[in-house]
C-alpha cells in the first residue's frame, strides 16, 4: 500500500508546466491488475503496462476542477483540500468492475499519450473496495499539507 507523487509529474509541476490552480486535474480508479504502483518515472497515461481501470458502466474519471484549497497564513504555508465527494463509480452495474485496489490523480489534455501522472494512492483506509451492482465509488479529498 503506497502514496506517492509520479517523478515526471512532479518536475513538471515544480518547473511550472503543469499548474495545479488552474489545470484539468481528474482522478482514476485502478483494479487489481494495475502496473501504476510499480512504473514510477511514466511520462503519461499510456506508457504504464496496464492501468485496469474498470469497464462497466457508470465509470467515469473525475474531475477535480470544483474541489477549491482554502489558503490560511497561521500557520505559513498551510493549504486546507476541502472538497465534495468526487463520484468515479455512479451504480456501477454487474460486470467489469471487481475490487478497486487505488486511485490515480493525472493532468488531462484529453489524450493518454499526454496526460501526466501526478499522485497514485493505495492507502490501507481506503483500499481494497469492492464495487456491487448498486454502489456507487466516491473519493473525498480532505486534508492539511
Amino acid at each position: 500500500m503506497a502514496r506517492f507523487w509520479y517523478g515526471q509529474g512532479i518536475t513538471q509541476v515544480l518547473l511550472g508546466a503543469i499548474n495545479l490552480k488552474t489545470a484539468d486535474i481528474r482522478v482514476a480508479a485502478l483494479m487489481s491488475a494495475t502496473t501504476c504502483d510499480t512504473e514510477f518515472d511514466v511520462a503519461n497515461l499510456a506508457a504504464f503496462t496496464a492501468m485496469d481501470e474498470p469497464t462497466g458502466t457508470g465509470y467515469a474519471r473525475a474531475s477535480l476542477v470544483a474541489q477549491n484549497l482554502t489558503y490560511t497564513t497561521v500557520p505559513d504555508r498551510r493549504v486546507e483540500a476541502k472538497s465534495s465527494p468526487v463520484t468515479l463509480i455512479s451504480n456501477a452495474g454487474a460486470t467489469g468492475f471487481g475490487s478497486v485496489q487505488a486511485y490515480l490523480v493525472f493532468f488531462n489534455t484529453g489524450t493518454d499519450a499526454t496526460s501526466v501522472p501526478l499522485v497514485y494512492d493505495s492507502t490501507p483506509a481506503l483500499f481494497p473496495v469492492t464495487i456491487n451492482a448498486t454502489d456507487n465509488l466516491k473519493v473525498t479529498f480532505t486534508g492539511n499539507t
